[in-house]
């Protein structure tokens, strides 16, 4: 009788589908040997890990089991992912290059959370001194026999959150387009702050709008649209040149949006 354990589900704000599914879960060599050597089975998802008994007993008599044979070590999985792209796009320090740590010690059930267990990613040295090993997941299965509800699958889930970022564009204006009142805004009349007038590094004249106390995470695919747009004010020869209101033009509809590949502090 195949019988499920638990489950490990990455999740980041950054993907469209809520999960980390660049991410693998792989186990460490000990408890690959351990998994292989108690005939468990483990099966892979996007962003997720499954652990699963072949035992005839009860989940719970072979986990107390496996706990013993344990003596009071983990069962680890490793975090495989692109190591740069998971510090552009996570909120983590510009200067980190640790690795991130999960484990269920003091891990709780929430009231209203059913079986899924939270489980919070710390940031941590790098101890691993593998490619592309972003963190360790540690399950001890002395917590899982805490946790689990009469034998029940545990599902432990972790979140990782976006990057989020204020945004500054550069108006280049190569053509000479007359311009009267540049800026940017979203449908919902958000404006950058600016224009100022700045010289680039190779000395170019440019305008720069700067998002100011606004601030945007990254996305995989960006839902955030701005577009750049001028402001015309009506013609000298109209008699209510006086009280009409300018004459929004839009010059540039959805200005291409951060990536996070060219990130700087300020």
């Amino acid at each position: 009788m195949i019988t499920q354990l638990f489950q490990i589900d990455l999740h980041h704000s950054y993907f469209v589908s809520g999960m980390f599914d660049s991410c693998q879960l792989v186990p460490d060599t000990n408890t690959a040997n351990f998994i292989e050597r108690y005939q468990l089975l483990q099966r892979s998802s996007n962003g997720g890990l499954g652990l699963y008994s072949t035992s005839l007993n009860s989940s719970e008599h072979f986990v107390a089991y496996l706990n013993q044979k344990l003596a009071g070590q983990p069962l680890q999985f490793l975090l495989l992912n692109d190591e740069n792209k998971f510090a552009q796009i996570t909120d983590l320090p510009f200067t980190y290059v640790g690795q991130i740590a999960v484990s269920t010690i003091n891990a709780e059930v929430s009231a209203d959370a059913g079986n899924v267990v939270q489980l919070q990613p710390v940031q941590g040295p790098r101890l691993l001194n593998q490619a592309n090993v972003i963190g360790v997941v540690s399950i001890y299965l002395s917590d899982w026999l805490r946790l689990s509800n009469g034998g029940a699958c545990v599902c432990f889930s972790v979140q990782f959150q976006a990057r989020v970022l204020h945004w500054l564009y550069y108006l280049i204006n190569r053509s000479q387009t007359r311009l009267h009142q540049p800026a940017i805004c979203n449908r919902q009349k958000e404006f950058f702050q600016g224009p100022m007038p700045v010289t680039l590094a190779n000395g170019e004249k440019a305008l720069s709008f700067y998002s100011g106390n606004l601030q945007f995470p990254l996305q995989q695919v960006p839902d955030t649209i701005f577009d750049l747009i001028d402001y015309l004010q009506p013609s000298l020869h109209t008699s209510e040149k006086n009280s009409a209101p300018a004459i929004e033009h839009c010059l540039i509809k959805g200005l291409p949006t951060p990536s996070g590949e060219n990130l700087k502090s300020k």
